[in-house]
């Protein structure tokens, strides 16, 4: 249930299942090591999370808990303008990790209603707004969305969701592309800041690295290969497990990664070539992702045989 408006800045987080709970702790107690004045706010369906926060465990300040099933996600996410109890808010990926100050970003709210990134390369998904291809137009990197409490922005996110639940793709990266193209089309007078890559940034991204607000590759997602995540994985199992509470989310983590993290597993890792390079945690720099991608791949041409 929506709780009451706070009011002021902050940060929101929408985190559903457990591996994105994780990943959204990580990513907030990054953003506290640089930003520690910020509120911050969880939208979850994750029971052990909202608990741990109601009692002050974690980076987060506010936690709004939702019983709903974990695919249903970007719904959640196309509905931020009103799950968000701040008048100003940023709105970051769980996926993500901060590597300094943010404050600026909420400046940029004095003078526009949304900050966002327009990704340069064409559109990779297929539609149309106003007869307009996709291929002419734009689209948009929803990892980190800094927005106001206003009439034009609640207009985009509207029609945001509403593109969402119309497209039949599942990303929400279109249909955020069709709902700014659609509030211009319609003559609606939306303030629209562009966010470069110190900003908002993927690894697919050319350029220096990192930047303020780093998205993982799919491939990092896994807790069981990022230290970090994995670490912070133990360490709230342990909190969770001394209240004595039964929550599911963490022994159905151990059954899914339980041959991952065998000894069987690490033994294998270690027969194959160039070992010294074995997935141990997230990499910090470029070179060292593509060589953990060709890892896997050779592990699993290794298997196959």
């Amino acid at each position: 249930m929506k709780e009451k408006i706070i009011g002021g800045c902050g940060i929101i987080y929408i985190a559903f299942g457990h591996d994105y709970g994780i990943m959204a702790l990580y990513s907030s107690k990054t953003l506290k090591e640089h930003n520690p004045e910020v509120h911050v706010t969880v939208i979850t369906n994750i029971k052990w999370l909202k608990d741990c926060t109601d009692e002050g465990v974690g980076p987060f300040d506010n936690a709004i808990f939702y019983e709903e099933r974990q695919e249903n996600n970007r719904y959640y996410k196309t509905d931020m303008y009103n799950l968000s109890p701040y008048n100003k808010t940023g709105f970051i990926d769980a996926d993500t990790y901060v590597t300094g100050d943010i404050s600026a970003l909420f400046r940029y709210l004095d003078h526009y209603d949304v900050a966002i990134r327009i990704i340069e390369s064409p559109p990779v998904y297929d539609y149309e707004v106003s007869g307009e291809k996709s291929v002419d137009l734009f689209w948009l990197h929803t990892s980190v969305i800094f927005f106001n409490r206003n009439k034009r922005a609640g207009e985009l996110f509207s029609r945001w969701k509403k593109y969402f639940i119309e497209n039949p793709v599942s990303r929400d990266m279109p249909a955020m592309g069709q709902a700014i193209h659609s509030c211009y089309v319609s003559g609606i007078d939306l303030s629209l800041f562009q966010l470069n890559t110190k900003w908002s940034k993927s690894r697919r991204d050319d350029g220096e690295w990192p930047s303020v607000i780093q998205s993982y590759q799919r491939f990092e997602k896994q807790i069981w290969l990022c230290r970090e995540l994995n670490s912070l994985n133990k360490e709230m199992a342990r909190l969770v497990f001394k209240k004595n509470e039964n929550y599911d989310e963490f022994s159905d983590f151990d059954k899914r990664t339980s041959l991952l993290s065998s000894r069987l597993f690490r033994a294998i890792l270690h027969f194959i070539p160039n070992r010294n390079n074995r997935l141990k945690n997230l990499g910090r720099n470029e070179k060292g992702i593509k060589r953990k991608m060709n890892r896997v791949e050779k592990y699993k041409i290794y298997n196959k045989n």
